[in-house]
């Protein structure tokens, strides 16, 4: 009598497993060298949903230099957050997040326990509609990562420069006082990233893609 209920359990357990890791759920599912939580859909490499990926190839060295290009939609309050050269969980990264937000684009950097929003650069961006960048993000400096980030038009670094780019924080001071400092500039901070693992988090966005390069510029 025993022996009759074995494949009964051997059925539910393959059931159970199958609700745990199958594709309604969105985890452990790799899209191209990554790894999703649960949450993020995807459909043919793209990502929507809320949640969070992190790239299992790493960007090699922790102070290293590197470029990411996305493309991405948000729905009203929804946010795309890059985080480059973190931990493996992502802490201790530097990056850029987008947020649309009574329809405009609110962007920021952030490191080092520091977010900053972004003055001032992003006015003329249609919040609602795609939105394409190009970012660098440079660990490998003396005080600070070096940032930049430009409206995407392809994968040539000739399109890409320090003097068109919408952000570069060699010339970026922060709108706020921080431990006495008068609008102090970001490399004054000494924000860097401490790890060789990047990802992003979504919440309410699609992400068409996401990918990373050598860096645009070499300055």
């Amino acid at each position: 009598m025993k022996n009759a209920f074995l494949p009964l359990l051997l059925v539910l357990i393959l059931i159970s497993a199958c609700d745990i890791t199958g594709k309604d759920t969105g985890a452990n599912q790799a899209i191209d060298g990554t790894q999703v939580t649960t949450g993020l859909q995807n459909i043919d490499g793209k990502l929507s949903g809320s949640g969070r990926v992190v790239v299992s190839k790493s960007l090699g060295q922790v102070r290293g230099a590197s470029s990411f290009h996305l493309r991405f939609k948000l729905q009203d309050e929804g946010e795309v957050r890059l985080s480059t050269y973190g931990r493996a969980d992502l802490d201790q990264s530097v990056g850029v997040e987008f947020r649309r937000k009574a329809g405009l684009l609110e962007v920021k950097i952030f490191g080092g326990g520091v977010d900053t929003l972004i003055l001032n650069r992003f006015e003329n961006f249609q919040a609602s509609g795609v939105l394409d960048f190009m970012i660098d993000v440079h660990n490998n400096h003396d005080d600070a990562a070096h940032l930049f980030i430009w409206r995407y038009t392809s994968d040539n670094s000739s399109d890409y420069g320090a003097q068109n780019a919408i952000v570069n924080t060699d010339f970026f001071k922060l709108p706020l006082d921080l431990d006495g400092l008068d609008f102090p500039e970001w490399h004054d901070l000494a924000v860097k990233g401490n790890g060789p693992f990047w990802g992003l988090d979504l919440i309410d966005a699609e992400v068409e893609i996401y990918k990373a390069g050598p860096p645009k510029d070499n300055s």
